[in-house]
């Protein structure tokens, strides 16, 4: 189960620093086919915020799964 948990933090992780790293290129592969135009600058600097803490919270569970593997 800890090698499961490990590999689900470690892609959680990566989407979220490519959320942080690009929100626009995220926005584009899930939200553009929905849109007729783009969203305001706030929606990506939103993303990007919820990208960072998503990082910063995948980043904190990788190192306690780590231990436990």
């Amino acid at each position: 189960m800890n090698l499961i948990g490990f590999i689900f933090f470690l892609f959680g992780t990566l989407m979220a620093l490519i959320t942080a790293i690009n929100p626009r290129f995220v926005w584009s592969i899930t939200e553009s086919w929905k849109a007729t135009s783009e969203p305001p600058k706030t929606y990506f600097m939103l993303l990007r915020t919820a990208g960072i803490l998503g990082t910063i919270f995948g980043l904190i569970m990788l190192f306690f799964i780590s231990f436990t593997l």
